[in-house]
């Protein structure tokens, strides 16, 4: 798929993940403005949200992609990369260097959930 096929399934992708991250509660979010410079996804920081809806992805050339604009545009902290294939549910990869931030936050937020 090219051009503008290539272009549109890229925005229902984006569509998709904003709605999938509001049902899960998340608020504020929404598909960012990717010719103002904005990330595929904003709202859900500490992360720049790399979203990519493809069959055949190079997961770590996206993850690059992921922390290159997060550098350049000062915008979050922890480069993320929402994927996923036809037919398949979303899969979320973080670099290394961010799983003890990460998994510390869901830890917490599971306990104090649990109190």
């Amino acid at each position: 798929m090219t051009g503008k096929g290539s272009r549109d399934k890229g925005k229902r992708g984006e569509l998709e993940l904003v709605h999938l991250l509001t049902d899960l509660g998340f608020q504020g979010i929404r598909r960012g403005n990717v010719f103002a410079g904005e990330p595929d996804v904003i709202g859900l920081w500490p992360f720049h949200i790399e979203c990519k809806r493809v069959e055949q992805l190079n997961l770590w050339k996206a993850v690059e992609q992921s922390r290159e604009e997060m550098i350049r545009k000062k915008d979050g902290e922890i480069p993320v990369v929402f994927h996923r294939k036809n037919n398949q549910k979303w899969l979320l990869t973080i670099p290394e260097e961010h799983f003890g931030t990460v998994i510390s936050a869901v830890v917490w937020y599971l306990m104090k959930e649990n109190e």
